[in-house]
Parts: structure tokens; sequence; C-alpha cells
């Protein structure tokens, strides 16, 4: 996962860095420096993401019985 591909993460889930930074457990500052490419994100950074897309979404809204 790239510095890029993190801030596209954050932008398309209309986030901040703080607000991602609280979603992961991490400083803002961590966030930060991913984005900015001064520190490599690290391998599980994908999986964890991932994971928030599932918790993310909206849950689907069930028929009337």
């Amino acid at each position: 996962m790239t510095s890029e591909d993190v801030q596209l993460w954050r932008y398309e889930h209309h986030l901040t860095q703080l607000q991602l930074a609280d979603l992961l457990g991490v400083t803002v500052l961590t966030v930060k420096r991913w984005e900015a490419a001064v520190q490599q994100p690290p391998w599980y950074l994908r999986l964890a993401l991932e994971r928030l897309d599932q918790l993310l979404q909206p849950e689907p809204e069930s028929a009337p019985a």
C-alpha cells in the first residue's frame, strides 16, 4: 500500500486524517507520515482498511414482512 493509496482511501470515505487515525488506533501524526511518504504504511494496513470498508457500509434495509 502506497501513501497515495492511503490518502485516496481516506478521501473516498470522506474522513479526516484525525478520524482515520481514531478508527485505526494510531496517532494523526502517523497518518500524516503515511500520506506524506515519510513512513511506509505497515503491510497489514490494507487488511485493516478492507475491514473498515465493511464496517462503514450502511446496513441494507429489511423488506417489510
